[in-house]
């Protein structure tokens, strides 16, 4: 049996939110973060856990938040 793993926004979200309050953000850290993000916004504007599938309203709101904690709504 493989392992499954989680594909989610609310990592994402939680893995800048502590970079930020740890001080160890940087440049490589976030590198493409905002592309992968907005490569998860679907045809009716919310944001998918991965490009191409259904959006959820809990996935959104942490994508949004990600995208100001880094200036880039």
């Amino acid at each position: 049996m493989g392992i499954k793993e989680e594909v989610d926004m609310r990592g994402t979200y939680i893995a800048i939110i502590l970079a930020k309050l740890l001080n160890i953000q940087c440049e490589e850290l976030f590198k493409n973060v905002v592309d992968y993000i907005s490569s998860c916004q679907t045809y009716e504007g919310g944001i998918s856990p991965i490009p191409n599938s259904e959006a959820h309203g809990g996935l959104t709101y942490c994508a949004v938040a990600a995208l100001c904690a880094l200036d880039s709504l």
